[in-house]
């Protein structure tokens, strides 16, 4: 594996397989991730804007050679597919609470 993906490797062996069971789930309860993709495109919208802040202004730091070298704004790729993914994970987690233990849930 290449050093430049060492980031994005690490993130998609985190996330994906709970990304994909959470998407399994929520075909069986019958729940729609829908509702929740405008907050989760705000809140990393959000979360990337502070983190630009704070690498402009020396607070945080990444190391270039463990990145593939795109950017938004100051921030890497990588880190902007963090905060998607792990606001990904709280929203599809929140869902699924709410179609388990909510009214009309499967039981």
């Amino acid at each position: 594996m290449s050093e430049r993906l060492s980031y994005v490797w690490h993130l998609g062996a985190w996330a994906v397989p709970i990304l994909a069971l959470q998407a399994v789930v929520l075909v069986w309860v019958g729940a729609s991730a829908r509702p929740a993709v405008v907050p989760v495109l705000v809140v990393t919208a959000w979360l990337v804007a502070a983190d630009h802040v704070a690498i402009q202004a020396g607070v945080w730091h990444f190391d270039d050679a463990k990145l593939v070298g795109l950017r938004v704004g100051a921030v890497p790729v990588e880190e902007v597919l963090f905060f998607l993914v792990t606001n990904a994970l709280i929203a599809g987690g929140t869902i699924l609470l709410d179609g388990l233990a909510g009214p009309g849930a499967r039981r």
